[in-house]
């Protein structure tokens, strides 16, 4: 039994394969769809960097969800390790999560449990996360980044890019460094829209960006809780 999808009956994902079978399901219209890592990931099959002197073409991850389907289904990490995950994007929402939100509130997105190893995302344009480029009505726990790098445009986070609608994050950890060319950049969350509770999270990654930029949150346009929160990194921005 690999699952059907249920929150009581998640899909098993134990390859980069099925991963991306999974995002192309949830893009293809099925937002609720739930699943449960039962190994570790390497991703380096399903998206990569080009390599000339092999023949290689450049692989992007497209994220799960997007603006015009966005995912507010249960995602469990138990645990386990996703890594080299690469993005090289010319388009809003950049993460291993595009859009999480659920605009009715009728189901909140849970996601938890995950360890990101060498990622490397870039991107041109807004909302970029590791985890996610936007979140909204949805529970994020247990999420850590150990290394790689991240260089965004503006609403760039170590975890989230955007967090909207009562979003909580707890227990999460950035290391690496954060560096976002024009506004709202943070360790942990870029810009915060409408209310999120931020508990428990720490970063220890360098954040650089123009303006609006912090250590666990570049931007809060409305409330804001922080609960046990603890950054190291260097903050740094370049506007006059």
């Amino acid at each position: 039994d690999n699952g059907d999808g249920t929150a009581a009956n998640p899909y098993q994902i134990t390859t980069a394969a099925e991963l991306a079978w999974f995002r192309d399901y949830v893009n293809a219209g099925n937002t609720t769809a739930c699943a449960r890592l039962e190994a570790n990931i390497d991703m380096s099959t399903v998206c990569h960097p080009a390599n000339e002197s092999e023949s290689v073409a450049e692989l992007s991850w497209v994220p799960i969800g997007n603006n015009l389907k966005r995912w507010h289904g249960e995602f469990n990490g138990n645990n386990k390790t996703i890594s080299n995950l690469y993005i090289n994007a010319s388009e809003n929402y950049s993460g291993f999560f595009g859009y999480a939100h659920d605009w009715n509130k009728g189901q909140r997105g849970i996601i938890k449990d995950i360890i990101f190893e060498n990622v490397y995302i870039t991107s041109t344009r807004e909302y970029s996360g590791v985890l996610a480029g936007s979140a909204g009505n949805t529970d994020i726990s247990g999420i850590t980044v150990n290394n790689g790098s991240i260089n965004g445009y503006s609403y760039v986070g170590g975890i989230v890019g955007r967090t909207q609608s009562s979003t909580t994050i707890s227990n999460c950890v950035n290391r690496i460094s954060i560096l976002g060319s024009d506004y709202a950049i943070g360790g942990i969350v870029g810009y915060v829209d409408n209310s999120t509770s931020i508990t428990n999270c720490a970063n220890y990654g360098n954040v650089n960006g123009e303006r609006a930029v912090g250590g666990i949150v570049g931007f809060s346009y409305g409330l804001t809780t922080l609960c046990n929160v603890f950054s190291s990194g260097n903050v740094t921005f370049s506007s006059d």
